[in-house]
């Protein structure tokens, strides 16, 4: 009889972000498949508009998604390390998901889950990495 009454519960946080993980996901891939051709001409602005509210929303609908975050903010560091021509992609997506996390933390008040999480400040390392490898590339390219 547990069981039972259990099944029929309303279904958990998870249930309603896994969706949003999803879009997320074929965001994600949709950005690092343009071509720089592309992504020079403004190109992907929907997948990126898609990915920043996939993202939000799954900051907002299950608390945990953070952790899901940074496990794809590893795998596509990992990426641009690895030697793979996407340093503008990953840089954008890293944008995007640093201001979605901003607008997740005033939307829900400032939750210590959110800003005190790894989440957060492996996105602004990222960002700083990407921004210090970036000009010293462009210096010794001249």
């Amino acid at each position: 009889q547990r069981l039972i009454l259990r099944l029929s519960s309303i279904p958990l946080r998870e249930n309603w972000g896994t969706p949003l993980l999803w879009l997320n996901f074929v965001a994600t891939t949709e950005i690092l498949s343009l071509s720089p051709k592309k992504m020079e001409k403004g190109g992907g602005s929907g997948w990126k508009i898609m990915f920043f509210l996939s993202t939000l929303f799954a900051l907002l609908f299950w608390q945990f998604s953070s952790f899901a975050f940074t496990t794809q903010g590893t795998a596509l560091f990992a990426t641009y390390l690895l030697g793979f021509p996407v340093r503008g992609r990953v840089k954008s997506l890293f944008i995007l998901h640093t201001a979605a996390s901003v607008t997740a933390l005033v939307l829900q008040f400032f939750p210590r889950l959110l800003y005190m999480s790894v989440y957060m400040h492996m996105n602004v390392a990222i960002l700083i990495v990407l921004t210090v490898s970036g000009s010293l590339w462009a210096r010794r390219g001249t």
